[in-house]
Parts: C-alpha cells; structure tokens; sequence
C-alpha cells in the first residue's frame, strides 16, 4: 500500500505590501495548522518524506508540523510546487518518480492544485481543501509508477 498526505498551508495574512508568494501565515491561520497536524498525530500518521512549497505560509504551515510531530525525517523545500497548476504535471514529477522505499509521503501546498489533485486521485468531485487542511489517502499498490486516477481512498481528513 502507498499513501499520500496532502496538506494545503494555513489561512495567510492579507496584505498588498508583499507578493503573495512572500505572504505569512495569520495568527488564526496558526492555530488551524495546529488543529489539524494534532488531529494528524492522534492517528499516528507520519510521512516518511515531506515536499513543501517554498512559498513562506507553507514554510510555516511545514515548521509547525515538524514541532508538533517532532518530525526528522527527510523534507524537501521544492519552489516549483508553488508554480504547479496541472494535476497530470504533478503526478508525473512528484508521484511516478517517487522512491519506492516510501509508502508514506507529503505534500505541503496550494489551492487550486491540490484541490484538483485530490478529486482526481479519488474520483470525488465535490471535494475541497480549505485552508489547513489534510487529507490522507491510500492507494492499494506496490510501486508509485503504478498509480492510477480515480482509485485513491480517503483513510483519513480534517475536512
């Protein structure tokens, strides 16, 4: 079994100072994160490797997630992943050339991507990712390579 954690930064500042790649997280937007990387941990749910958007929410959205969960694993801040609109570009860069020694990885980062990315990977279309939010979704296979469209189970959400 492989599984994907998809986790969409908190809720940001709104300010026309900065770009919005250079936007912090809101204090209410803090607290969300929390929230739900709690709800995370109760599950005993843990990542063997994260990808975080180099955008500064999900920088902190990920900074959060590793103290609360003492998480030491391997990480990797990807700018690219701010960038990423196309579900079929994603699967292909992030999920087919997934090191097969991973069952368990993350992704921290942005709407509408990850919004589209969910009901692709699960075929449910009526599904949304709000701000902070995760959701844990498992796929009955052996290789990465292998996945397909529409065959992903939600296992587990904060929605």
């Amino acid at each position: 079994m492989k599984r994907i954690i998809l986790m969409r930064h908190g809720n940001a500042e709104t300010s026309y100072q900065k770009s919005d790649f250079d936007r912090n997280l809101s204090d209410y937007g803090k607290k969300e994160v929390f929230k739900n990387v709690t709800q995370l941990m109760s599950n005993a749910i843990m990542p063997e490797t994260v990808v975080v958007s180099k955008a500064n929410r999900t920088l902190q959205s990920f900074n959060i997630f590793k103290d609360t969960l003492k998480y030491d694993s391997k990480f990797t801040i990807d700018e690219d992943l701010y960038n990423f609109y196309s579900t079929s570009e994603f699967l292909e860069k992030y999920i087919e050339k997934c090191d097969n020694n991973y069952n368990t990885v993350m992704f921290i980062g942005h709407n509408p991507t990850f919004s589209n990315l969910l009901q692709m990977l699960t075929g449910n279309l009526s599904i949304f990712m709000d701000t902070a939010s995760v959701f844990v979704i498992d796929f009955d296979i052996e290789n990465w390579n292998s996945l397909q469209v529409r065959t992903g189970k939600i296992f587990f959400s904060t929605h």
